[in-house]
């Protein structure tokens, strides 16, 4: 949640340029503040317990646009009043994300200065942090630059590494973290089971094509797409940059000239059963056609919106996140509102899979230390009261599961699927789910930080 602009025309204005938050333009969007946001969500009745941190992108874009240059101190100062606003309303703090514009644009010092405000009312700050940097000991010295600098807290959010830019380096930036930690800096991070990641399928194409003056360009994006077509050396170009990035980031082996290597990006496109939750590979096979025509052809008829889920993680790098001494267990998922739309099957069994995969089959993690992490220790981060630990007097936020038959069902090919083995599920005294089945009780609450205890 974050400050939204009251005026139509300005919302509509980001709508289209802030890709990320672009699905909102078909919603009736009636908050304006976090406080707002809360009341809407306790109004409509919700499942889950909800906390939220707020956005230095939507922070960035009301006080400055989505342009690519430093704030003045006007703008700035717009920004940390934002910020100040949403903090006292109940924010637990600030979240980034630096590889997306228009965060990608602000420099370290922003960051500092917004995360003095974050200190001022003792919240955290989170961070999908600098992978465009192209090192994670890079991006790590940066969180911690600004926690240090700031007095704040420090989260790496679903802290992997994809692609084999970073494979084998998780462990020198853990290293860089735990000289901070023995500083006084309170960094952690957090991470999820699958060797899966999730982001827009444009990140399969050059900058130059979805990029304008260094801010998304979603208009032009399109344009410049449909004339592929009509230009045989820009295509031959843009083919030969879509090879080097499916390689370089994505883990795809462009050069063994295996399609089969194309499995690892699957598309998601919305109510489109031509393409979506299918591999790249499965779409050439259908359509007897080069892969990279396949993703040429998605974006000319659905633009910049189609999702991309990437096979781009190894096992060995899982580990060491897995059970770090500083890491929680996250899913990094969302809300599906329907089955239409191919997710990443970590929307539906991140815990689970961590439970029956990495404690009861591979031993990675004992069974109480998995739980924690899932838990008392990001409970105890956020600054939640009364709520992560089974303990009287608390918030029965409480999860029955029997150890031996807990199981993930949801995989790449079929991701709507729902865990088994989970029996009970209270949310704040409410069974949510009992004997297996969902009871029809919404008891979850919007949880403002200034508040917890109403």
């Amino acid at each position: 949640a974050a400050p939204f602009p009251k005026d139509p025309e300005r919302r509509e204005e980001l709508l289209k340029k802030m890709i990320w938050i672009s699905e909102m333009q078909d919603l009736d969007v009636r908050f304006y503040t976090i406080e707002e946001y809360m009341q809407e969500l306790n109004k409509t009745k919700i499942g889950i317990n909800i906390v939220s941190l707020t956005g230095h992108g939507i922070l960035r874009a009301i006080s400055m646009g989505v342009e690519n240059r430093e704030p003045t101190p006007d703008e700035l100062e717009t920004m940390k009043n934002y910020l100040e606003q949403e903090l006292k309303l109940g924010s637990f703090g600030l979240s980034t994300g630096l590889d997306y514009p228009p965060g990608t644009f602000a420099k370290t010092e922003e960051i500092i200065e917004l995360c003095k405000v974050v200190a001022k009312y003792k919240g955290i700050y989170a961070t999908h942090f600098r992978y465009v940097s192209g090192s994670l000991s890079s991006a790590t010295r940066e969180a911690i630059k600004i926690g240090e600098a700031a007095g704040v807290p420090v989260q790496i959010s679903h802290f992997k590494a994809f692609g084999k830019l970073f494979w084998g380096t998780l462990g020198d930036a853990y290293k860089i973290a735990m000289r901070a930690r023995k500083k006084g800096v309170e960094v952690t991070s957090d991470t999820y089971p699958h060797l899966v990641n999730s982001t827009r399928l444009f990140m399969t194409m050059p900058f130059h094509l979805y990029l304008k003056d260094g801010a998304l360009d979603p208009e032009g994006f399109h344009e410049k797409i449909k004339r592929i077509r009509e230009d045989p050396k820009l295509e031959a170009q843009v083919k030969r940059e879509i090879d080097q990035i499916a390689s370089d980031v994505w883990g795809v082996d462009v050069k063994s000239g295996d399609l089969s290597e194309w499995r690892k990006i699957i598309v998601s496109t919305k109510g489109d059963p031509i393409y979506n939750g299918k591999s790249l590979e499965q779409i050439a096979k259908e359509q007897k056609k080069d892969p990279r025509d396949v993703l040429i052809d998605i974006f000319i008829k659905h633009g910049i919106k189609p999702g991309g889920t990437f096979l781009s993680l190894r096992e060995e790098d899982n580990q060491v996140t897995l059970t770090h001494e500083i890491s929680m267990i996250s899913s990094d998922g969302g809300v599906v509102p329907n089955k239409d739309t191919y997710v990443n099957p970590y929307y539906y069994a991140a815990f689970t899979q961590t439970l029956a995969k990495y404690v009861r089959e591979k031993n990675w993690l004992t069974l109480p230390d998995a739980i924690r992490r899932m838990t008392s220790f990001p409970a105890q981060k956020l600054g939640l009261i009364n709520r992560g630990l089974l303990r009287v007097g608390n918030y029965a936020d409480i999860t029955i599961f029997d150890p031996d038959k807990v199981q993930d069902l949801s995989t790449n090919e079929n991701p709507h699927q729902y865990s088994v083995g989970i029996e009970y599920v209270l949310v704040n005294g409410q069974f949510a789910i009992k004997e297996g089945k969902f009871t029809g009780i919404r008891a979850g609450r919007g949880i403002l930080k200034n508040r917890q205890e109403v």
